[in-house]
């Protein structure tokens, strides 16, 4: 069998199986017994490999949404909002979890005013690594039209939620050469101009 990607130290092999709800159960099986089969195989090909982690994607229960929870502030993700397994989390090195406020129809979070941003927010959670920390959170735009993902300011920071609600704004930062410079590094081909 030939190495995929020869001698790349670099080379990372992902595989992604989404979404691990829709494994079905069989004669003798109930669906959980399924998927911590699927679990421990993935560790298995993990360890075997050296492939890193295949990527499993997992809902969470309906409960995280429930209005009782949100009324005593638990709106943040946790291990227990997995679906249907705990096989899961723990087999895996990494767990992130992607959390959308507007959905639970709150209109601020962690001081974010969700209600101007509307699904434009999202908060990703890195919930377990095994390679450092964890138990963090990240406040990301996030644009489905143009599927862009893009860290946001400190909520102290923004002054204008406006601007936020597309991604134009993350082209702030990028500095257009003039025809000047240009012309000046024409000859050197190792500088990319926007």
């Amino acid at each position: 069998m030939k190495k995929y990607g020869g001698n790349s130290q670099n080379l990372r092999i992902k595989s992604l199986r989404d979404n691990i709800i829709v494994i079905k159960a069989t004669a003798g099986k109930t669906k959980k017994d399924e998927m911590d089969a699927v679990s421990r195989a993935s560790v298995i090909i993990r360890n075997t490999t050296k492939i890193v982690s295949p990527i499993h994607v997992a809902q969470f229960n309906r409960s995280s949404g429930s209005d009782e929870r949100l009324k005593q502030g638990m709106q943040d993700p946790s291990y227990n909002d997995y679906k249907d397994t705990n096989s899961l989390v723990e087999d895996s090195q990494v767990i992130l979890a992607i959390h959308c406020p507007h959905k639970l129809k709150m209109s601020t979070y962690k001081k974010y005013n969700i209600k101007d941003l509307e699904q434009c927010f999202i908060a990703i959670f890195l919930l377990k690594s095994r390679f450092g920390t964890s138990d963090i959170w990240i406040p990301f735009g996030f644009y489905g039209d143009s599927s862009t993902y893009a860290e946001l300011p400190r909520y102290d920071e923004i002054y204008d939620y406006d601007k936020y609600k597309d991604p134009y704004w993350t082209l702030d930062n990028i500095h257009i050469k003039d025809e000047e410079e240009i012309k000046d590094n024409s000859n050197n081909q190792n500088k990319f101009i926007l």
